[in-house]
């Protein structure tokens, strides 16, 4: 993939600034046979850069675009497992000052753009979504991390060779599942 491209891009002050943007190339039919490079709007077809944002408003960070290209990627292979439904973005980048109000761990891979928190899709339990969460993260080696909660599952692509599994889900609930990740 080409880098180093300057891009253009709005500020909310509207001053344009420049970064570098990760880029898509698409087969443009040109005479010499080359292809014409096209700026990617989203980082995936079904994750769009306000989904990365942090809550609090600060857009996911220019200098990670490389990192968002490999966490969507992960993300695009677990949308398949899902069948290809639909998956709500509960959170992903996040500042730390919105990690703390929110208690977030101290070193959680939010922080550094490599996480995300999802919730089921339509038609599929909690429990049954953890369940396939945690085989696709078993077989895709991306995965650097899985945490199972009430609410859905953490994913992360921590640089780590062995997957890191947490279970947050309350014992002696029906949503607790014994088989840990």
């Amino acid at each position: 993939m080409p880098r180093g491209y300057r891009v253009p891009i709005a500020t909310s002050g509207g001053v344009p600034a420049t970064t570098n943007m990760p880029l898509s190339v698409s087969a443009h039919p040109l005479r010499s046979g080359s292809a014409i490079p096209t700026l990617t709007d989203r980082p995936s077809p079904h994750l769009s850069w306000e989904e990365l944002a942090c809550h609090d408003g600060t857009p996911y960070p220019p200098q990670w675009r490389d990192r968002a290209q490999e966490l969507a990627a992960m993300f695009e292979a677990f949308r398949s497992a899902m069948g290809d439904r639909p998956i709500q973005i509960a959170s992903a980048y996040r500042t730390p000052v919105w990690n703390r109000k929110h208690g977030g761990a101290a070193k959680s891979q939010h922080l550094e753009g490599r996480a995300l928190d999802c919730r089921p899709p339509t038609g599929i339990s909690n429990a049954a979504f953890r369940d396939r969460a945690k085989r696709f993260a078993l077989r895709d080696q991306r995965v650097g991390g899985i945490g199972l909660y009430g609410w859905g599952v953490h994913l992360d692509i921590r640089p780590h060779r062995t997957l890191v599994a947490w279970n947050r889900v309350p014992a002696g609930t029906r949503l607790h599942d014994r088989r840990s990740a």
